[in-house]
């Protein structure tokens, strides 16, 4: 879950986790170019992480994807930032 979307570089990411474990939040760029990467702990099943890409480039698509500490991803939305 990503709220808002679209936005102007300042967002929430939420997500569930059954166990309370790490986990790695990574946004890409529209060619593909990791722009933001955070490693975290899951610590209760609903998470949040509070993102500012305010630098983004304006009008641009962006995938938020978060993986678990084995590397399966747990969820994966596009958002747009637009200013």
């Amino acid at each position: 879950f990503v709220y808002p979307n679209p936005n102007t570089g300042a967002f929430q990411i939420r997500f569930y986790s059954s166990t309370s474990q790490p986990v790695t939040v990574t946004i890409f760029d529209s060619k593909g170019a990791r722009v933001y990467q955070k490693r975290m702990i899951s610590t209760s099943p609903y998470s949040r992480l509070d993102v500012n890409l305010s630098g983004a480039v304006s009008g641009g698509t962006y995938v938020v994807e978060v993986l678990n500490e084995q590397g399966e991803r747990i969820g994966t939305r596009r958002i747009l930032i637009g200013h």
